[in-house]
Order: structure tokens, then C-alpha cells, then sequence
């Protein structure tokens, strides 16, 4: 109700996103003994520091979400998933004077003209730097909702605490990015890398 989704339109809504928020008000952390998940425990066995990064890929690798060169497996810091994403080419930051989210490249620049539009699941981040995929200085969050019309990115985030939140990407001065997640089953990641086309994106 919050978000004006329909029944059926929450069932679509990807599944890493539905998993994320059945968990609001819960801790992002727990260790492999009292995982829900033992082969997946929230976070990597013997390491308990709770990270917005770690909070957010769990539920990316958890339901088979994935790049082709990562299953966002043991992620410590934000500027992995940043860098994954710029990567493979589905990274795309806010740009103010385009009013748009655009491509940035392998060097952090704009590729003009390849715009996107953010969609319920994506990855989500802040970075307070210059240098956003080398300074752990940000914040990983996974997009819930995008309003064009007033620069609103509704997400949800954690760790202590799986809680919603918004901001207003055109008045902060910090960069804003979003990364366009796929997925598919674990059974098909254990065969390899995807071809091309054999991408679906949610």
C-alpha cells in the first residue's frame, strides 16, 4: 500500500526486493549457526561486522541474483558492487544537468546518450567521494522505488534495523548511482558464465 503496488504487482516485483522488505525491522546480520540460510549466512563464517554492503548483496545472491563476472557473494564494501556493476556495463549515476541516470564508463565518465531508468530492485548507492569506486566512503541501499517527476528515490537499506527510506537525488551533493541486477536460478549459475543472451533483467 505504501508504494500504490497491486497484488499482482508486488508478486512481480524481483524477488531479492520481496525477500528484503518481509524482512523490515529485522537485523541485517546473523552468523552460519543461526542463519536461515547455513550455506549463505548473513554475514561470511566468523565475520559478524554488519555492512549495508553485506545487508544488500546477501539478498542478491540468496535469490540467484547476479552479474556475469559476480554472484555478489562475500561482498565487505560498497565500492565492490560499485565497481562490478561500472564493469559489466549496468552501472548508471544521476547526472543533474541531464536530469537523467546515464552510464558512467569503465573511467567514471559519462557515456552520453545511454540513460536508464531505475527499477524496483536495483542496487542502490551513495557515495560521498570523488573517487566513488575506490573510497569506502558511501552507502549501499537497494532501490524500491524512482518518482521522474520529483527526483525521489524510495529505497531500503540496513544493516541494524531493514528499514525504508527516501532522498531527493537532485538536491544532495553527493554522487548517486544505480546498478541494474539480473537474475536467475543458482542451478543455472552453477554451469557457468551466461551468454548475452541468455540475460533477463527484472
Amino acid at each position: 500500500e505504501k508504494f500504490g503496488w497491486s497484488e499482482l504487482e508486488y508478486r512481480l516485483l524481483p524477488e531479492a526486493l520481496r525477500m528484503m522488505m518481509d524482512d523490515l525491522g529485522k537485523s541485517g546480520s546473523s552468523n552460519a549457526s543461526d542463519s536461515d540460510s547455513p550455506l549463505n549466512p548473513k554475514y561470511r563464517s566468523g565475520d559478524e561486522t554488519a555492512l549495508c554492503s553485506e545487508t544488500v548483496s546477501w539478498y542478491y545472491y540468496e535469490t540467484g541474483s547476479y552479474l556475469p563476472a559476480e554472484d555478489f557473494r562475500d561482498i565487505t564494501v560498497h565500492t565492490q558492487m560499485y565497481r562490478a556493476f561500472r564493469d559489466a556495463e549496468q552501472l548508471y549515476c544521476y547526472n543533474k544537468e541531464s536530469d537523467a541516470w546515464v552510464m558512467k564508463g569503465y573511467d567514471d565518465e559519462w557515456i552520453d546518450g545511454v540513460i536508464y531508468t531505475p527499477q524496483p530492485g536495483d542496487y542502490f548507492e551513495r557515495s560521498n567521494s570523488n573517487a566513488p569506486g575506490e573510497s569506502s566512503n558511501g552507502h549501499a541501499m537497494m532501490l524500491v522505488q524512482w518518482e521522474p517527476g520529483t527526483d525521489i528515490v524510495h529505497f531500503i537499506d540496513g544493516p541494524w534495523g531493514i528499514g525504508f527510506g527516501h532522498i531527493d537525488v537532485a538536491e544532495k551533493s553527493a554522487q548517486y548511482c544505480v546498478g541494474r541486477v539480473f537474475t536467475r536460478s543458482l542451478a543455472d549459475a552453477a554451469e557457468g558464465d551466461p551468454t548475452e543472451d541468455a540475460l533477463a533483467a527484472d
